[in-house]
């Protein structure tokens, strides 16, 4: 009898002592509880076999959460990169489009028209320059809304017989023999481009252009191309355009006088205008 109950503590202390055992054990590994059992009829506890653990399902990695110690992982998911933002092409503004429109450019009475030649007079030992002017200037530039010169409509008109001088004697000549102004009272200059013109015009500064014309004299029209600058002040326009040419250009004589001993042949025209702009309506 003493045996039996003696046997009995013996097993159960063993079993305390392997509880003790697996409860230590599993504090310092970390692994999980192994459930035992306890054989009566051996009086000895044997551990079972462990159920086999949980296979791990695999997450994606845009999904995937850690977990550690419980706490969630704090790696961000991945995103795409962000897209370049696409230029946007600049717009023209519809009301600047609308508002080009044709201009014309008329001469005022503020304007003049000169002819300078060299000469040598008898009573003079160094060569001169004849100058002679006139006034008498009418006549209009015309350009389309696209920027080009109107033929038809762009002719300045210089009233030749007009034309006055230092020397009374001189003018009686020009007028009478050289330019025969009784029979051609005017000359003419007919613009076809004004080359290097920007478009639209400027509101402000100067600009040098050609005036490529057909310029008529004495009945006599020939191509000749003006050199000039344009200063442009808003609303009004001026400037200066010259040209030069040799008297048979325009089968011109030169004058032949007593007081003139000679005159250099080249003619230099000089046209000084003053002139407004207008929009077409």
């Amino acid at each position: 009898m003493c045996v039996i109950i003696y046997t009995k503590i013996v097993a159960v202390a063993f079993v305390s002592f392997a509880a003790f055992l697996v409860a230590c054990g599993d504090q310092g590994s970390g692994a999980a509880d192994v459930p035992v059992s306890v054989s009566t009829a051996a009086g000895v506890a044997t551990p079972t076999t462990p159920p086999p653990a949980a296979s791990a399902t695999t997450l994606p990695v845009s999904t995937a959460t850690a977990i550690s110690s419980g706490a969630p992982s704090s790696t961000a998911e991945p995103t795409s990169p962000a897209a370049l933002p696409t230029a946007t092409p600049l717009a023209t503004d519809p009301s600047e489009t609308a508002a080009m429109s044709g201009v014309t450019i008329t001469f005022t009475a503020d304007s003049a028209a000169r002819y300078r030649i060299n000469e040598q007079l008898a009573r003079l030992s160094l060569p001169t320059e004849a100058v002679g002017e006139t006034g008498d200037i009418t006549g209009a530039v015309v350009i389309s809304a696209d920027g080009v010169v109107e033929r038809d409509s762009s002719v300045i008109t210089i009233g030749l017989a007009s034309l006055r001088s230092d020397e009374g004697r001189r003018d009686g000549y020009v007028r009478d023999r050289t330019l025969r102004t009784s029979e051609f009272p005017d000359a003419t200059v007919a613009l076809s481009e004004l080359r290097g013109l920007p478009w639209p015009l400027p509101s402000t500064g100067e600009v040098s252009v050609i005036l490529v014309t057909d310029t008529t004299i004495r009945g006599v029209t020939s191509p000749l191309e003006w050199e000039a600058v344009i200063t442009f002040d808003g609303d009004e326009v001026s400037g200066v355009a010259q040209a030069s040419f040799p008297f048979a250009t325009f089968n011109l004589s030169r004058p032949r006088l007593a007081f003139i001993l000679s005159v250099e042949d080249n003619i230099r025209l000089e046209l000084d205008f003053v002139a407004t702009i207008t929009a077409e309506e």
